[in-house]
């Protein structure tokens, strides 16, 4: 026997309660009263657009001129930025002067060396030649009379004192400092003079910076590229120059691996080299012979006390030591007390049996 089962459809038409007809027919009324009401307007409720005004809805024409406006100004900058490189690359640069004539260049300038104007002098042209090759020769063996150079280091300094050391009636060597204010001037006025010039190389003292050689000067700090570049700078500034001697130094000189740079940039040149011994430890003339650069070194200071008569014994002192010795160096400053013991020497020199001769005559 079977079970059929009801009528689910008809069975749920038949149980509708009243209030779900009530709900329903509610919800019609309401749908229907919100068409016939659509479209109308009232004071206090204006119709909506329904559009969207964001700015996402920019017409194209408008989004075109933005990237057109976008790329030009990328141009523009990139053309300012290429003309702003193009300037800068290609601005000439100023000429190059020498260090000592810089503003705030410290060079160190003794106190007993007071300013004095040099008179207005036209420049003159460098010497196309070497000036080594006017060097006169070395006397020969058969002349046994002793002989002594006289050294007059710092000039160019001063120019008062500078030229009043040249113009004595000897045959002195003139070391000039290489950068100073009155180097250049010096320089031609020694040359005019027949004077043997040689460069006074400045060097690292033991007590730098109390005693400065300034700022053009070798230092042991220095690398091999820097000690090249300045010593070829400061041998280029006297193209007169036939060789070379250090002033101060007791520092530099003693160091064999830096005196080896300096050295080599002399030979190059077929300069000599005078060590200036202002330090008993130095190894300058030592290396020079090594690497066989013409050389020598000095005997006597004149002035380390600038008294006359103190200065004229040293003179003294020299002359014995080239009895002795066959020559001998002496080196001295444009001291006022050095001048004058030197003019006082120069009128006694004819009685004596000594000669004094320029610097290279007693390198070896």
């Amino acid at each position: 026997m079977s079970v059929k089962a009801p009528k689910t459809g008809k069975s749920a038409k038949q149980n509708t309660s009243p209030k779900a007809k009530s709900a329903a027919t509610k919800g019609k009324s309401g749908n229907t009263a919100k068409e016939a009401n659509r479209g109308k307007s009232t004071p206090h409720a204006p119709r909506k657009s329904g559009k969207k005004t964001g700015s996402s809805a920019q017409p194209p024409a408008d989004q075109g001129g933005n990237r057109l406006r976008v790329v030009m100004a990328i141009l523009f900058l990139a053309t300012i930025i290429a003309v702003g490189l193009f300037i800068i690359t290609n601005w000439p640069a100023p000429a190059p002067t020498a260090p000592a004539d810089l503003p705030g260049e410290q060079v160190h300038i003794p106190p007993h060396y007071p300013e004095n104007p040099p008179p207005q002098t036209p420049p003159q042209a460098p010497p196309q030649t070497p000036p080594s090759a006017e060097v006169p020769s070395a006397i020969t063996d058969a002349d046994t009379t002793p002989r002594i150079a006289i050294i007059i280091d710092d000039l160019g300094l001063n120019y008062k004192n500078s030229s009043a050391a040249i113009e004595l009636p000897l045959a002195i060597t003139c070391a000039i400092i290489p950068g100073e204010q009155h180097s250049t001037q010096i320089m031609e006025l020694a040359h005019k003079h027949q004077h043997e010039i040689i460069v006074h190389l400045p060097m690292e003292p033991v007590n730098y910076p109390q005693n400065n050689p300034g700022q053009l000067a070798l230092f042991t700090s220095q690398t091999a590229a820097e000690i090249v570049s300045t010593t070829q700078q400061l041998l280029r500034l006297i193209p007169y120059a036939s060789g070379v001697n250090n002033h101060m130094g007791s520092a530099f000189t003693q160091e064999a691996d830096k005196m080896d740079i300096v050295l080599e940039q002399i030979k190059a040149r077929q300069l000599f080299f005078i060590d200036s011994l202002t330090i008993g430890s130095s190894v300058a003339y030592h290396e020079a012979q090594r690497l066989g650069v013409p050389t020598a070194q000095r005997d006597v200071f004149l002035d380390n006390e600038r008294d006359v008569d103190k200065i004229l014994l040293q003179l003294q002192h020299l002359i014995s030591i080239a009895t002795t010795d066959h020559s001998a160096i002496a080196i001295g400053h444009p001291y006022p007390e050095t001048i004058a013991a030197l003019t006082e020497f120069s009128a006694q020199l004819a009685s004596l049996n000594i000669k004094v001769v320029p610097v290279s005559q007693l390198v070896h």
